[in-house]
């Protein structure tokens, strides 16, 4: 049988995800219609070669959706036809896809940046995908899920935005990928879960789940959306005695955007705790992305961070980790909240604190180094200048080195 024909019989018998397109519908030459309700429930099995058109096929046995129940979801017919375009007219291969006449890429544009198509309205197309029994066509509806689904879906993206029948037809699919594909889609199908209150059934999932990697990336991604609803879950693994779930948990937290007065009341004393963590050397990103989400809380975290770098220091810690962390204290918020009283004062501690650790010998060289390099990375006038050419002979050549590039970057912001 011609693929093309497999995949519009695919389609239409709901063996993605038991998507039906009623008979009435294409009697009444409504196949062109953008938005079909799909809402037909499975029935007896029969064979292609039995059907004369899609319309007329019931759903086969091996295809039924988890509890064998119908589940309704609203395809839209233009990027399903784009789906399945590629998925017939193109090579396929687990998370690569190769299109000689751009099949992928007119795909690819209704997300892109003129007059993109809403997630939002558009998601039950890949849940009624992502199941196929084609693994063509859950090839196609994992790739685009990964790279356009990935990230904020736009204004519309609301918790309740997205239907239950479509996160649950998305949880299914993610069964019916490889390895790679999951890993790659995960997040958009993490970020639907909880657009669609289905926090319960996304978390059976991961915790299932034997792939780690797959598992943390799908806590990270809920938090997106899920903000405090999954904070339990943050702090739950910000106790755990391994790194890497420590690691998930920071991640957790930094990946709520823009926290709120309230979010921020319980978050920001958290991030300073997790602080402790810069002895995990091995998943150094644990300390960073605390610091990272200290360094944003603002205020009177900032002194609780410096504080923490002050005393570390004088155990002679400064190091990889906190070379990224103090070199975005006022980088990161010295345009936006120079007015806010007290930053000032903040910045000119944290340049003190960093000439401190360039200057002390028991620290390692590099990082010596580092440590004056932040300050010119942060503060580019003046009279950073003036304090890189105190160190531009210095006998520690990391320590020259830095100073003697920082100068030469500097000129070119300070006037004459």
């Amino acid at each position: 049988m011609k693929l093309s024909r497999i995949l519009a019989v695919t389609i239409a018998i709901g063996a993605i995800a038991a998507v039906g397109c009623s008979k009435k519908d294409d009697d009444k030459g409504k196949a062109s219609k953008k938005v079909t309700d799909t809402n037909k429930k499975p029935g007896d099995t029969k064979t292609p070669a039995d059907t004369k058109t899609p319309a007329d096929t019931k759903t086969p046995a091996d295809t039924k959706t988890p509890a064998d129940t119908a589940v309704k979801l609203k395809v839209d017919s233009e990027v399903m036809g784009a789906i399945l375009a590629v998925a017939k007219n193109c090579e396929v291969k687990d998370v690569n896809i190769k299109c000689k006449n751009g099949e992928d890429k007119k795909l690819a544009e209704m997300y892109g940046y003129t007059k993109p198509k809403s997630r939002v309205a558009t998601i039950d197309s890949f849940a009624a995908t992502l199941g196929s029994a084609d693994e063509k066509i859950r090839g196609v509806s994992a790739w685009i899920l990964a790279s356009k689904f990935n990230y904020a879906w736009g204004k519309d993206a609301k918790v309740g935005s997205v239907s239950a029948d479509a996160a649950k037809a998305l949880l299914a699919g993610l069964t019916k990928l490889t390895k790679y594909q999951g890993r790659r889609a995960i997040g958009a199908i993490a970020k639907a879960a909880m657009l669609a209150n289905q926090k319960d059934a996304l978390f059976a999932a991961l915790d299932a789940s034997k792939d780690t990697y797959l598992k943390h990336q799908g806590y990270i991604n809920a938090a997106f959306y899920g903000r405090m609803n999954v904070f339990d879950k943050a702090t739950a693994l910000g106790k755990s005695t391994d790194a890497g779930e420590r690691l998930t948990a920071v991640k957790m937290v930094s990946g709520i955007p823009k926290f709120t007065v309230v979010e921020k009341k319980i978050l920001c004393p958290w991030a300073v705790e997790q602080l402790k963590f810069d002895a995990d050397e091995k998943v150094s990103e644990v300390f960073n992305t605390a610091g990272y989400i200290v360094t944003s809380c603002g205020g009177e975290y900032i002194d609780k961070l410096l504080a923490f770098g002050e005393a570390q220091l004088k155990k002679n810690k400064f190091n990889r980790q906190y070379y990224f962390v103090y070199r975005g204290v006022c980088f990161s918020i010295a345009r936006a909240l120079m007015k806010e009283p007290g930053v000032k004062k903040q910045c000119e501690r944290n340049y003190k604190f960093l000439e401190k650790a360039a200057n002390n010998k028991k620290v390692e060289p590099q990082w010596r180094a580092y440590a004056l390099d932040s300050i010119s990375y942060q503060r580019r006038d003046a009279k950073s200048l003036k304090l890189m050419q105190r160190y531009k002979n210095h006998k520690v050549k990391e320590i020259k080195k830095v100073a003697v590039d920082a100068i030469k970057m500097l000129k070119g912001y300070v006037k004459k």
